[in-house]
């Protein structure tokens, strides 16, 4: 009886002992059982430039479709769209990285931030804004398409995701220099084009040219420049009018640019050419919309020029006569011309081998890396309109 009264106390104990470690090891192979998986797999959904109050510039390419571009120095808003797969009721939260990589492979700029608590099948949509702080874009001259830029990757990292092929994405922007609509001159310190008649052998502007905007029809903006009157011919003395890319002096200088004492004393305001820095960039690329012809002989061309300007003179300007891009001859239908001026400056003679250049205007240029060397180290842009006597 004794021994009884002993036994039973022990022995319920004991199955207390029993009952809770069996609960201690069956909770962690429920939790274990949960992780990974459908339910905790989180994907980059998309990584989108632009709003509808600042959008991304649109690139036609030869072939009808359009890619984003952007411009640098200009801010612009992205949106990367995280989701959770699976249907967990409970709410969890992952990090996220935004990294702004070259196309060499070094990365440029990061951005981190955590999504909100997401249960299965939820997204989430998170905006930032970025400045580009270099150009990256290549312009081919031969099809007009627009390829290079810049990548945005974007990389989703939540701790108990084992599906990871989908947790990173990249998007690849083309980044420009500058562009312009060419519209007509008007009094602020904007780029922006005006027309002045320079001597061909070089020298100073002496009058105000015969580049003057038209409002019939415009392939961007509301009008376009000709160097002629409607109805009429265009003048045929020899002279090198140029429809330059200037902008009004501001202070009492032109800080990085250069003053144009011609088009100072032909306008009566103080004007600064606007001046390209070839030496920041590997390689550009001009870009215009034109239409129309010249007489045998004649020319309209995309120039860089610096000294005196003498058209006669390659190491004072380098042009391309836009007929070489077979322009529509037919009024208002605009054709894509594009140009790269390393590739007539190593057509001159004695030329360096390599070439940093070229120009900023009107639409997307290329560029970025580290620079190589250069002619010109800066220039001033310009269409040229060469006639002869």
């Amino acid at each position: 009886m004794m021994s009884m009264r002993r036994l039973l106390p022990f022995t319920i104990v004991m199955l207390l002992v029993l009952q809770t470690t069996a609960f201690q090891m069956v909770t962690p192979a429920q939790a274990a059982s949960g992780r990974g998986g459908t339910n905790d797999d989180f994907t980059v959904k998309s990584i989108t430039i632009g709003n509808a109050s600042v959008a991304a510039d649109q690139w036609i390419q030869s072939d009808g479709t359009v890619m984003d571009y952007i411009f640098v120095g200009e801010t612009i808003e992205i949106t990367v769209s995280i989701q959770r797969f699976g249907q967990s009721g409970i709410g969890e939260d992952a990090p996220v990285t935004l990294e702004v990589v070259h196309p060499i492979g070094f990365v440029m700029e990061t951005f981190n931030f955590d999504t909100n608590l997401l249960t299965g099948g939820q997204s989430y949509n998170h905006l930032l804004t970025w400045t580009p702080t270099a150009a990256h874009s290549i312009l081919n001259t031969t099809t007009n398409d627009l390829s290079g830029g810049l990548i945005l990757r974007a990389t989703v990292a939540f701790v108990d995701d084992d599906k990871n092929t989908n947790d990173q994405r990249e998007k690849t922007v083309p980044v420009a220099i500058a562009a312009n609509t060419m519209e007509d001159w008007s009094q602020t310190a904007n780029p922006q084009f005006l027309s002045g008649k320079y001597p061909a052998q070089g020298g100073d502007a002496v009058a105000t040219g015969s580049w003057q905007t038209d409002a019939t029809s415009s392939a961007a903006g509301n009008k376009h420049w000709r160097h002629s009157a409607p109805g009429s011919n265009y003048p045929s003395n020899a002279e090198a009018t140029r429809l330059v890319y200037a902008r009004y002096q501001t202070g009492n200088s032109c800080d990085t640019d250069s003053p144009d004492p011609g088009m100072t004393g032909v306008y009566g305001v103080y004007l600064c050419r606007m001046l390209f820095y070839s030496n920041e960039y590997v390689s550009s690329q001009f870009h215009i919309q034109a239409w129309g012809s010249m007489a045998a002989g004649d020319s309209v061309s995309m120039e860089l020029w610096r000294g005196s300007g003498n058209i006669s003179d390659p190491y004072e300007s380098i042009s391309w006569d836009i007929a070489q891009g077979n322009p529509s001859a037919a009024p208002g239908q605009w054709t894509n011309i594009s140009w790269d001026p390393q590739t007539t400056w190593v057509q001159t003679p004695t030329s360096p081998t390599r070439m940093s250049s070229s120009a900023a205007v009107p639409t997307p240029s290329a560029c970025c890396s580290p620079p190589t060397a250069a002619w010109p180290a800066k220039a001033s842009t310009s269409m040229i309109s060469s006639t002869l006597a």
